[in-house]
């Protein structure tokens, strides 16, 4: 007996009858682990479930020959297979949809091959932020999606920026009943360049997992319904990204046969402290970049060279957050309240209309020097990118972001530190205005982030060598730890008493650097001190700084960047005294190591490479002294 078709399955637009709204279900992954290989073997798995879906792959191949976007033929035609309307039996989209809602998510693992190369080439495409359209024929779902309700879409949900395509007499019509959803989306992701029917349906696809809160209901006539929804971030990730742990994989525009590059020997993040000593406690052998020792009596030039931007203003070619350019003092301009990723009905952000050059800095934070490929990556905070420096360059290239400010996935919001992750061949980065942590992955084609953490006033990130990351909340005064195998709940390891001067308490912690021995460093910026925890730790110890703002050598005023050599010496960026100071173990006071004479303009970030050379954020650009 034939199953009754239920309401609006057989277009994509109208296609969500059947979401299971009221409950969460579990995560979708497993399928990025796949081999990235041809159209034809993607679907062969499914092939069973219609009518001779081999011609349909061959027309979708034909029309994608010369795809634009930087998508392979085999990815823009997995697209373009999506969009069709089979003739005889289901259309791929009600049967990939119906797998995705399924609460058992063994039914998705045919669909895992497809699934790679379909996500793989929606992840290539940018994302957009504004009002799309969809809805249904013959029903009213007010009652289902109540003002208040937050909920999952798990299928693709196809949507339309023009009202006119749902009016037309193949989807809702103007008469009769019906549920129309008004969507602020976040990161909507155009395919009209490989749609099968071009910019006639003027799509617009949100992603498997998109989660969203009802904002309000409208019932403008008779047997018209209107749902505003606006996307959020979900509570979790609710599908894995399309990109395997460690595998670079390209899909040949000839054969579609999957080829690969060699995987990189694994790696833990490279910016970490790392301590000489190799106590008992450290399990696991050090995969982290670990700089020279350097002697107790080295010096550094005091004339540094520009490496990146400049030490002159920005001007014109900045994005404009003037105000963005200071630390985020809790009673001082930065600090704001919370924006839960997410900004007001009518306040999603669009691409800016200026965007910098790429010679320029403005306001630039945290640092990373990646020694392998010479170069410097830094987190232009109000220039809202992270841009990757090669070391000599006048130029740089924005690496992630560089969009505008905004709060899409290929946007990025005041960012303020970044970390590599060689495992995964990505950057880690705290996402501070959009309160979040996301990654990039260091792909060519990579145009969109993946929220790891949400909801969390960021500010500076650390790594140790079992794979956890740690997070400042300056929000809150502490200091999380999150593992990356399965970023969940944060543990608190720093501040656990409020923002106070006690030794149990934080006021504004920024940057981290963590040792071998998993014990924290943290920037105590409004206490004007740098702080130890120990692991397991109910309170630290102070290392540098003695609470009291001031410019004596056993002062700071609002610390920044932080690291820690080999010897188990402390360099801080001493921001507001415009010096790097630099603070043997159990010393009382520090030594001033770079700004005697001529005071740095607000350093922030600070970094090493392999030769012990010194790099220094500060004003419009990063300058390198160099060790003597």
């Amino acid at each position: 007996m034939t199953k009754a078709a239920q309401p609006g399955d057989k277009s994509r637009f109208t296609d969500f009858y059947s979401e299971p709204v009221d409950q969460l279900l579990s995560p979708i992954k497993g399928y990025q682990d796949k081999p990235l290989v041809s159209l034809t073997e993607a679907v062969e798995p499914v092939s069973e479930f219609f009518n001779e879906i081999e011609d349909n792959v061959l027309v979708a191949l034909h029309n994608c020959q010369h795809p634009p976007d930087g998508l392979t033929q085999q990815e823009s035609a997995s697209i373009h297979l999506y969009t069709m309307q089979f003739d005889g039996c289901p259309s791929l989209h009600i049967l990939l949809n119906k797998a995705l809602r399924a609460a058992s998510r063994h039914a998705l693992k045919p669909w895992f091959s497809y699934l790679k190369l379909f996500l793989t080439a929606l992840y290539k495409l940018p994302s957009q932020s504004r009002r799309v359209w969809r809805g249904i024929q013959g029903v009213n779902l007010t009652s289902k999606y109540k003002i208040g309700t937050k909920f999952a879409w798990w299928g693709v949900s196809s949507c339309t920026t023009d009202m006119e395509v749902l009016e037309s007499a193949q989807f809702l019509g103007k008469h009769g009943q019906c549920t129309l959803f008004s969507i602020e989306c976040v990161n909507g992701i155009s395919v009209v360049k490989h749609s099968y029917f071009k910019y006639a349906e003027s799509e617009i696809i949100l992603m498997p997992g998109s989660y969203f809160e009802v904002l309000g209901q409208l019932n403008p006539a008779p047997e018209l319904h209107i749902i505003e929804l606006k996307e959020i971030t979900p509570p979790m990730t609710l599908i894995k990204p399309p990109f395997s742990k460690s595998d670079d994989r390209k899909v040949s525009p000839v054969t579609g046969k999957a080829s690969y590059s060699s995987p990189s020997a694994p790696a833990s993040l490279l910016r970490v402290g790392i301590n000489s000593s190799n106590s008992a406690s450290s399990k696991t052998t050090s995969m982290t970049l670990v700089i020279p020792q350097i002697s107790a009596d080295a010096h550094w030039s005091q004339e540094g060279m520009v490496v990146a931007g400049s030490i002159e203003d920005s001007g014109e070619d900045s994005s404009g957050d003037s105000d963005e350019n200071n630390y985020p003092l809790r009673h001082g301009v930065l600090y704001r309240g919370r924006h839960h990723g997410q900004c007001e009905e009518d306040g999603i952000q669009q691409v800016e209309t200026i965007i910098a050059a790429t010679n320029r800095l403005a306001s630039p934070h945290g640092l990373v020097i990646d020694d392998e490929n010479q170069t410097i990556i830094i987190a232009d905070k109000s220039n809202h990118r992270i841009i990757e420096w090669k070391i000599g360059d006048t130029n740089g290239q924005v690496v992630a972001g560089g969009k505008g400010k905004g709060y899409g996935l290929n946007q990025l919001n005041s960012p303020t530190d970044v970390l590599i992750d060689k495992e995964t061949n990505s950057l880690i980065i705290c996402n501070y205005g959009s309160r979040q942590v996301v990654r990039w992955l260091r792909r060519a084609g990579t145009k969109r982030g993946e929220i790891l953490i949400a909801d969390i006033a960021c500010w500076g990130l650390a790594i140790d060598d079992h794979r956890n990351l740690y997070v400042s909340d300056i929000d809150n005064d502490i200091v999380l730890r999150y593992s990356l195998e399965d970023i969940k709940n944060g543990t608190v390891v720093a501040g656990r008493n409020g923002p106070s001067n006690d030794l149990r308490s934080l006021c504004n912690p920024t940057y981290l650097c963590v040792d071998q021995q998993q014990a924290v460093y943290v920037s105590d910026t409004e206490n004007n001190r740098v702080m130890k925890w120990n692991k397991d730790a109910q309170e630290g110890v102070c290392v540098a700084g003695d609470e009291l703002e001031g410019s004596s050598p056993n002062q700071l005023s609002h610390p920044g960047g932080i690291f820690v050599d080999t010897l188990g010496t402390l360099y801080v960026a001493d921001t507001q005294n415009g010096r790097i100071m630099r603070w043997p173990q159990n010393k009382p006071q520090g030594t001033t190591i770079v700004g005697n004479g001529d005071p740095l303009h607000s350093p922030i970030g600070l970094s090493f490479d392999q030769d012990g050379n010194l790099y220094v954020t500060h004003s419009q650009g990063v300058q390198r002294f160099d060790i003597e």
